[in-house]
């Protein structure tokens, strides 16, 4: 009996010892999607919101499991298993568990709440939105965490997923402690996307004119067709600098894997 457990035992260990490596991206994708099905009970609106929302979590879900599909030979052969000591397991074990820990703490034991206060007594003018700003700067650090953990320092370049993370969660920031196209080296960009929207409304057969700055930002009148007109004061959130961001980093995700870089 004990010589036929065993020979049903055997093809499970080496099944396991070929998809280990496979079966630790996975879990690290676990500890992110738990956490976030979390938020979407809390606040199911955040998640249809690109700007100063959760929807770039979805599109980090997506990109994961994307780049394991990508890769899948490559997690399975060239990936070297760092979890070698009962040590490194825990800590790795630990470690996974805390963005949804963080959620909690942050949502249920007033720590959104301090987050909000404390950039009120800084004279944030956003303070409101620095919670969920900190929230994408704290999810990639953990996720940076779990990737040094299980695959050491070396691996840390095959997985460009905390450069998406981390960009939204620095623009978020930035328009928190720089709103209304305060931040020059952004908003420099808006004047030529305003011209540009002029011209397509024109194309449009709406009539528009700049009616120049206005607090830093350029204003745009556009008259309707019954005579009268809206005039629009556009930052840089405004423009699609932020978007144009978001894009290029998801755009270098995919170019790594074309030029053979890596994922």
């Amino acid at each position: 009996m004990l010589k036929r457990l065993q020979m049903h035992n055997y093809p499970l260990t080496n099944i396991f010892k070929e998809y280990r490596n496979h079966l630790k991206v996975l879990i690290i994708v676990l500890s992110f999607i738990i956490p976030f099905i979390l938020l979407y009970h809390m606040d199911a609106n955040s998640f249809n919101m690109t700007w100063k929302g959760r929807t770039y979590y979805l599109f980090f879900i997506w990109f994961f499991i994307l780049g394991l599909v990508l890769n899948w030979e490559k997690y399975g052969s060239g990936t070297a298993n760092k979890l070698r000591s009962m040590r490194r397991i825990i800590v790795f074990g630990a470690t996974l568990t805390l963005p949804t820990f963080y959620v909690f703490v942050a949502n249920f034991f007033g720590l959104n709440v301090r987050i909000v206060d404390l950039a009120e007594q800084l004279n944030i003018p956003w303070a409101h939105w620095m919670p969920l700003s900190i929230e994408y700067l704290v999810f990639t650090i953990f996720f940076v965490m779990e990737i040094l953990l299980a695959y050491g320092l070396s691996s840390l370049g095959d997985f460009s997923l905390p450069y998406l993370l981390g960009t939204i969660g620095i623009v978020y920031t930035i328009d928190n402690l720089y709103p209304y196209g305060r931040f020059t080296p952004f908003q420099i960009f808006v004047p030529t996307t305003t011209m540009l929207a002029a011209n397509v409304l024109n194309l449009m057969r709406y009539r528009t004119q700049l009616l120049g700055l206005t607090n830093g930002m350029p204003t745009l009148a556009v008259w309707g067709s019954k005579g009268g007109f809206v005039a629009f004061q556009a930052a840089w959130p405004c423009s699609g600098v932020d978007s144009l961001l978001i894009y290029t980093v998801t755009i270098l995700l995919f170019l790594k894997k074309v030029l053979f870089l890596g994922w």
